[in-house]
C-alpha cells in the first residue's frame, strides 16, 4: 500500500494542469502550475525519484487510505528509495483537475486521477484511479506541494 502512497502522490501532482474559472488564478501561476505538473509526471515515468523531491515542502504531509501520514521531505524520501528497490514502474499517468483556487497565498486544488504501475514482485501493469486534493505553497518563483491526500475509488486490478 505504500507503493500505492507514492504512486498517487506523483500523479496528483502531474494533475496539477490549467482547470480553473476565469480570474481565480492569474495566468502566470496557472502555467507555472502546469510546467511543474508536466516536470512531474516525466520524473514519475523515468523513476526520478531525487528529481521529485524538489516539487515538496520540507514539512509536506501526505495522507493516503488506510496509512499513517507521511511528515516530511525525508520520510517521503526514504519511501522513494524503497520503491526503487521494488523497481516500481510507471505505465501511464493521466488525470483531471476539476477545481483550483487561491486563498492567502496557497493555491489548493482537486480533482480525479488514473495510471497504471508495475514492480518487481508483479510485472503485470495494475491500474489505478481515484480522487486527490492538494495545497501548493509559493517558493522563490515558483510552487511546491505542502500537502496532498488522495484515495482510491476501487481495489486495483
Amino acid at each position: 500500500m505504500k507503493r500505492t502512497l507514492i504512486l498517487i502522490t506523483i500523479v496528483s501532482a502531474s494533475l496539477g494542469f490549467s482547470l480553473c474559472s476565469a480570474g481565480e488564478i492569474p495566468e502566470d501561476v496557472l502555467v507555472k502550475l502546469d510546467r511543474i505538473g508536466a516536470e512531474m509526471e516525466r520524473a514519475a515515468l523515468v523513476n526520478d525519484y531525487k528529481s521529485l523531491l524538489d516539487y515538496y515542502t520540507e514539512d509536506v504531509i501526505i495522507m493516503a487510505d488506510f496509512q499513517a501520514p507521511v511528515k516530511g521531505k525525508k520520510t517521503l524520501k526514504s519511501l522513494y528509495e524503497k520503491e526503487a528497490d521494488q523497481r516500481l514502474k510507471y505505465h501511464s499517468i493521466n488525470g483531471l483537475p476539476e477545481k483550483r483556487w487561491e486563498s492567502d497565498g496557497l493555491i489548493y486544488e482537486y480533482g480525479s486521477f488514473g495510471m497504471t504501475v508495475s514492480s518487481k514482485s508483479d510485472d503485470k501493469p495494475k491500474g489505478y484511479y481515484g480522487s486527490y486534493f492538494q495545497i501548493w505553497e509559493p517558493s522563490g518563483s515558483s510552487y511546491r506541494l505542502k500537502y496532498v491526500i488522495w484515495n482510491l475509488d476501487h481495489y486495483p486490478c
